[in-house]
Formats: C-alpha cells, structure tokens, sequence
C-alpha cells in the first residue's frame, strides 16, 4: 500500500484579540489541544450574533448589581462546551481550567 505524502501547512492561522493579545495557531507542535475548531465556532458566534441574538429572547430577571457574568455569556459556555462534548455541567467544571475555552468564552485571565 503506497504512503500518502503529507502536506503540511507552515501557516500561521489569526483568531482575533483578547485583551490586546493575538490569539494565534499553527501547526509546529508546542502546546496542543483537541479543541481547535472551538475558535472557528466562536468566530462564526461572533460574525452572527448567534449566541447574543438567542440571548435577547430571555428576560434577565438577575438583580444587575450582582451579576458577575451576562446572559449571552452563559449562553456562549453552554453551546461551546456542547460543542467541545461536554454534555452536561459536570463536564463545565473541567472546561474552566482548559486554556482555548477561556478564550473562546473571552475570559484571558483564567487562560494564562
């Protein structure tokens, strides 16, 4: 059976920024994750509004002064962490240490 070359890509991939920081990928090994397509979700999220839009169809009956985290926000974890396999919020409390879903949820602090 003949081998199928591989064809590597040296292209650096742009994600936007987070707190003025480039969030970048490539395919040079380094730090590896298996969650790479999380940051493609959240550009088509943010392109459209879906997660935003989807949000607006509820009424945040939170007391404003103590809320920590927005609607569209919670959202945002919910559907990226389904879309990441974690099917129940068990699995959540696994995400927030993992660095690229900090990122995708726009929370540069805890990805560091």
């Amino acid at each position: 059976m003949p081998l199928i070359p591989t064809e590597c890509s040296s292209q650096l991939h742009l994600f936007g920024k987070l707190d003025n920081r480039e969030i970048m990928a490539d395919f040079n090994g380094g730090s590896l994750t298996s969650g790479g397509g999380l940051l493609l979700i959240k550009q088509v999220d943010e392109h459209f509004q879906l997660t935003q839009c989807f949000a607006n169809c509820f009424s945040d009956l939170r007391n404003p002064k103590r809320i920590q985290h927005s609607l569209s926000d919670l959202i945002a974890q919910r559907i990226y962490g389904i879309a990441q396999g974690c099917e129940d919020l068990l699995d959540h409390d696994f995400l927030r240490h993992e660095p690229l879903f900090n990122i995708a949820v726009g929370r540069l602090d805890s990805a560091s």
